[in-house]
């Protein structure tokens, strides 16, 4: 009991300094003691994120209290971080040697989801145990939005997309159905195994990829190091993957290579919801900085470019700015010029979302729409793009048959609205794609009787364009560019909720943006 109690008293900083020496000096000797203060320091962090979760989404309740004793708590603590850093060296040492033994807290797999995750963690029985913390042999998580970080033992990490089903088969070896999933796996790892239905890869110290794509093959891609894949099936074929080759396995087997595509995975855990952000405050050197926190995002800047069409002779980027909801906004006046980012976009069925404020004036071509914002390839449903009617109606194509809102909305024309489109990766059940439209921060019904049955968003062909803003996605002689403004860009890896977009409308940007 005292010791929980000093421990407790370290947490929350109402250590007095011989309490405080007391705790050192038992955590030094005594290695349950460390154990127990390692236990507890993952339990507050887990309690802490999971608040802030939710109190970002509105379902938990702060109360002026709590916040004010967080507030003296970090005061506290900050001058107790000498001494916190002491502690933690002094234990360092005893938890490498654990983990190095296999034995203690080594055997454990513990799991961290992002502010977004939509998950629940099943027992053998099939009853709800926990949303994450520690995951035990042969519990499943079921993951329905977000991204969930495994840390096995012998430093396995696995960085995984929802909607997926992982099973905790063990402490080396996870079941994975659907979804994607990006593994680090250092030579103490050698032999960690994911098992799916098309069959198992077993690493051999690397650094790989796992996704199920709308083809319904599961692609193996392996950035460092080397997996042996092992079909599961008769008719399959074993194999060894090495550093920058890719596979993919159909549902009877039978493997195909393909190109490398570790831009299209997750790499790196961000409890926030990923996302990249284009404000068109100012440019430089023709380009419009990107913000957000995906990797490598200072590289996806949208830089001005004309189509084949335009007569414009020399851009200059100042030309292109005007007044904007926050701070500038770029300005397109249908003159072919229209930006465009390194950025490829969301890739085949992945849930996302468009969040941005236009201004429109005019398609320059009646019988040709220049969306606001589009990526792919114009072939059926492997096209992402948003434009506007010259009616005022927002509209979300997939190449071949477009989502159309049921009533003109008011007051578009020339207006500047808060426009936000989001896919939340499934189907109505009508067959047709999840997808929503918001104007202002009202949901507004949307006419999806021709659409597209799925969502095959191309990002890896070689046809493949990235992201583009104010121009078709097809450059060729005759299409011009849209007659409109355009500010505050966001692009997100996930399904915002109305709050979020409400967010989104009235600060720039919103809470809980970052980790």
């Amino acid at each position: 009991m005292e010791i929980e109690q000093l421990i407790q008293g370290l947490e929350d900083g109402s250590l007095t300094e011989i309490e405080s020496e007391r705790l050192v000096q038992r955590m030094k000797d005594d290695a349950g003691v460390r154990r127990q203060y390692l236990e507890h320091m993952e339990l507050v962090s887990l309690l802490q994120r999971t608040a802030k979760m939710k109190g970002e989404s509105g379902t938990l309740p702060v109360s002026d209290f709590v916040l004010l004793r967080q507030k003296r708590r970090v005061a506290v603590m900050s001058v107790l971080s000498g001494l916190a850093a002491l502690i933690m060296l002094g234990v360092a040492f005893h938890f490498y040697q654990l983990n190095s033994r296999g034995g203690g807290i080594g055997d454990q797999v513990f799991m961290e989801a992002s502010y977004d995750a939509i998950l629940e963690v099943k027992n053998l029985r099939d009853e709800v145990v926990d949303e994450a913390g520690q995951i035990e042999k042969g519990e499943r998580v079921v993951l329905k939005q977000g991204v969930v970080r495994l840390s096995l033992p012998r430093g396995v990490e696995a960085i995984v997309e929802g909607p997926t089903e992982l099973e905790v088969v063990s402490i080396a070896e996870l079941r994975m159905h659907g979804g994607a999933g990006w593994f680090r796996v250092p030579s103490a790892g050698r032999g960690f195994t994911v098992h799916t239905d098309r069959g198992k890869v077993i690493d051999l110290g690397t650094e790989f990829g796992l996704r199920f794509d709308s083809k319904d093959r599961l692609q193996v891609h392996v950035a460092r190091g080397s997996v042996r894949v092992d079909s599961k099936l008769r008719t399959g074929e074993d194999c060894d993957l090495y550093e920058g080759q890719a596979m993919a396995l159909d549902p009877y087997g039978r493997a195909e290579q393909i190109d490398l595509g570790s831009e299209v995975f997750r790499r790196q855990f961000s409890y926030s919801m990923p996302y990249v952000h284009w404000s068109f405050d100012s440019a430089r050197d023709g380009a419009f900085e990107a913000k957000g926190n995906l990797p490598g995002v200072s590289g996806y800047e949208a830089r001005l470019k004309q189509t084949a069409a335009s007569k414009v002779v020399g851009i200059e980027a100042s030309t292109y700015l005007t007044d904007g909801k926050f701070g500038q906004a770029l300005s397109l006046s249908g003159d072919g010029v229209f930006a465009e980012s390194a950025f490829r976009g969301m890739g085949e069925n992945t849930p996302r979302s468009f969040a941005a404020w236009i201004r429109h004036r005019k398609n320059c071509q009646s019988e040709v729409l220049s969306p606001y914002c589009s990526w792919g390839t114009r072939e059926v449903g492997k096209l992402w793009q948003v434009s506007v009617l010259d009616s005022g109606k927002p509209r979300v194509s997939l190449m071949g048959a477009p989502l159309n809102l049921v009533e003109k909305p008011s007051g578009v024309m020339g207006e500047w609205v808060h426009l936000a489109v989001v896919y939340t990766g499934e189907q109505t059940e009508a067959g047709h794609p999840d997808i929503r439209i918001y104007l202002n921060g009202e949901e507004v019904a949307v006419d999806a009787s021709a659409a597209e049955s799925e969502v095959m968003t191309d990002i890896l062909s070689e046809g493949a364009l990235p992201v583009r803003f104010g121009a078709s996605i097809a450059n060729v002689s005759g299409k011009l560019s849209v007659d409109g403004d355009l500010d505050e860009v966001y692009l997100f890896f996930g399904v915002l909720n109305q709050a979020q977009i409400r967010s989104l409308m009235d600060a720039n940007p919103f809470v809980g943006m970052t980790d």
